[in-house]
This record gives C-alpha cells, structure tokens and sequence, in this order.
C-alpha cells in the first residue's frame, strides 16, 4: 500500500500559505497525476470536508462563549443550565 504525505504549504497554485485550500489542492494535483484513484481522491475529499465542518463549527461556538462571557449581562449559572 502506497503512503503519500500532504502537507500545507505555500504556492500550490496559488493557495494561501498553511491553509486547508492548499492541502485540498494538492489533493487534486495527486488525483490529477495518477498518483490517487477516483475512491481514494474521493474518500480524502469528504474526510476534509467533515474537517472543515467541525472546525468551523468548533470555531463558531468558542467565538460565541468568550462574546458571553465578555457580556457583562450574562452569568455563569446561565452556562451551568446548558444555554451554550
């Protein structure tokens, strides 16, 4: 079984340094060249997305917690009843 290491990095087509773009890019260079099959770039693919997904969401909600608990108006206890 063959192993390929992608990593991110910068001027892969024009891709943001360190960024999922470029890691996403390099997957489809791969599968472009022959070195990934229509499966296997198709597997990637949706394990990135799902990634993307729940980092975005993880984001999201850490953004919302530090904004309520800057909040003057908000409590703790609000955050032990379960509202975030």
């Amino acid at each position: 079984m063959k192993r390929i290491m992608i990593t991110a990095h910068s001027g892969c087509e024009g891709t943001p340094d360190n960024s999922m773009e470029s890691i996403l890019k390099g997957h489809e260079l791969l599968h472009e060249s022959g070195y990934l099959t229509e499966e296997e770039f198709a597997g990637i693919y949706a394990d990135n997305e799902e990634i993307i997904r729940l980092l975005v969401s993880i984001t999201k909600k850490q953004k919302m917690q530090q904004y309520l608990f800057r909040n003057s108006s908000f409590r703790i206890s609000n955050y032990r009843k379960g509202f975030l």
